[in-house]
């Protein structure tokens, strides 16, 4: 479900790679805070705050809000986004609550129902 990943560096040393899971078929209720990349496939309600880039896969489902650096959304969203570098909403993504971003990319097909705030978002 969660994990980071160990690997060799170039000098054999190893490190951890700073990616963690939420699987589909997964259900959390509460809050979520990640210091590192997180990919979600699985469902939340609650709210997700990642220091790092946030993924929603296309079956993830999240009732809350969302604060990220760069945040990717391919999933549906109930809830507000704060993403202080890049907001992105790929056309299977459903984003129904406002949102304040640097950049914001919304591809065609996708939904987002609600406010924008572009330009300088909080860090």
């Amino acid at each position: 479900m969660f994990g980071n990943h160990t690997t060799r560096s170039e000098n054999g040393r190893q490190k951890e790679a700073s990616h963690n899971s939420l699987v589909a078929g997964v259900v959390v209720k509460g809050n979520l805070h990640c210091t590192s990349d997180l990919r979600m496939d699985g469902q939340l309600e609650g709210d997700l705050v990642g220091e790092a880039k946030v993924v929603l896969g296309p079956r993830a489902e999240l009732k809350g809000t969302i604060r990220g650096q760069q945040v990717i959304i391919e999933g549906r969203v109930e809830g507000n986004i704060v993403a202080t570098e890049q907001l992105y909403i790929k056309e299977t993504g459903v984003v129904l609550g406002d949102i304040i971003t640097n950049k914001l990319i919304v591809e065609h097909g996708a939904t987002f129902n609600g406010a924008s705030i572009t330009g300088k978002a909080p860090a």
